[in-house]
């Protein structure tokens, strides 16, 4: 009999053990996740598709938009990399953070197309201002002048 209460004793403590663990590892998982959702939250308060698509006519505007994008990308990537993911929530930290590094990404070369249409722009507005007495030089006056 004794060993028989030992037996079930032991065996009701390893169930506790694993329910308490499948438990513990539950909340560490669900409040990762409402971390994450959190920081998602806060990006989309700070910038938003609309937006961007409300300032594409301007270039001035849209790189305003850009570099909110970027900003909070980095701030947004910074938190994710100061958390610390349970086992179970590592697919969702690498989605978020692929995420956020999508977004800076996509805002860094969206800013540095938007820099080339300003030099662009402003070529142009400097050829209309060019008359037909205008001369422009050769390749040899070019060349001559470095020397």
């Amino acid at each position: 009999m004794k060993k028989g209460l030992i037996i079930g004793g032991s065996v009701a403590a390893v169930v506790v053990l694993i329910l308490g663990y499948g438990l513990y590892n539950g909340s560490k998982v669900r409040s990762y996740a409402k971390d994450v959702d959190l920081i998602i939250t806060e990006s989309n308060a700070e910038w938003n598709t609309k937006d961007i698509e409300k300032s594409s006519s301007s270039t001035v505007e849209l790189q305003k938009e850009m570099n909110k994008v970027k900003t909070d990308s980095e701030v947004q990537l910074a938190k994710l990399n100061s958390m610390s993911a349970p086992g179970k929530a590592k697919s969702l930290e690498k989605q978020t953070k692929e995420y956020f590094t999508l977004s800076k990404n996509a805002a860094e070369q969206t800013s540095t197309f938007l820099a080339y249409v300003k030099a662009v722009e402003a070529s142009a507005g400097d050829l209309k201002n060019l008359d037909s007495s205008t001369t422009t030089p050769t390749a040899a006056g070019v060349a001559a002048t470095f020397t």
